[in-house]
């Protein structure tokens, strides 16, 4: 009796942390330090940018947060195979195991912050009609949790230039705010059909990111130009009321 009541508890957990993992999880992607992570799809990011959309289980999820204005750049890189260490959520040190070589990548990058727990199928939010997903790589794209909480998240652009494992966003800008980066294999030129059901989403593969930002200071001319066009607004209200 001991016996089946641990098995049933250890398929629990099982179970449980198999739903957790298909939720999207963000990894915090902090400045000039990279953060490795699994990605379960080599064709993951490709199969979202196709017109049916994806699995948002089949992309690695970074966020960052920008306190003003920057210059952003980004590179994401699919990484060989072997064993690559990560960190987790609540800081603790993980493995990527084992890991498969990732060798095309394409990331998609968009203001905002889904809602803690999204996932595609969500009872409030369920998946269209003859889509793999909602993960749209090339689009807005809105996913809600278990508790009916819905987010979308603004596309602002995405980057899949070439067949090589590395691809890189240069001086991008941005506005100040919480932002979202969807990576995962793309496997497959953007636009081509690719079948979720068919695509090779076995495995995990291990995949990279990195930001760096620099802040866009609002030049000094600017300030003098909207003091001097205030002053002039305030000139010719005291001309009307005079």
């Amino acid at each position: 009796m001991k016996k089946i009541v641990l098995s049933l508890m250890a398929l629990a957990s099982f179970l449980f942390a198999g739903q957790v993992f298909a939720h999207v999880s963000y990894y915090n992607l902090n400045v000039n330090n990279p953060s490795i992570r699994a990605v379960t799809s080599n064709i993951g990011w490709s199969d979202a940018a196709d017109g049916d959309w994806g699995d948002s289980h089949h992309a690695a999820w970074f966020k960052f947060n920008l306190a003003e204005d920057s210059l952003v750049s980004i590179t994401v890189s699919g990484l060989n195979a072997g064993t690559y260490a990560s960190v987790n959520q609540n800081g603790a040190s993980i493995n990527v195991t084992p890991a498969l070589n990732l060798t095309d990548v394409g990331f998609s990058l968009y203001k905002g912050l889904f809602p803690a727990g999204a996932y595609d199928s969500a009872a409030s939010l369920p998946i269209p009609s003859g889509k793999d997903g909602r993960w749209d790589a090339l689009g807005d794209t809105t996913m809600a949790n278990n508790s009916a909480a819905v987010g979308t998240v603004e596309f602002k652009t995405a980057v899949n230039n070439s067949t090589d494992n590395v691809e890189t966003l240069i001086n991008f800008f941005l506005t100040a705010g919480d932002y979202s980066l969807g990576t995962g294999g793309a496997f497959g030129a953007t636009g081509t059909v690719i079948d979720a059901d068919v695509g090779d989403h076995l495995g995990s593969y291990a995949i990279q990111a990195s930001l760096s930002v620099q802040p866009v200071p609002v030049p000094g001319a600017a300030w003098l130009f909207g003091s001097a066009v205030a002053g002039l607004i305030g000139f010719g209200r005291r001309k009307k009321i005079a």
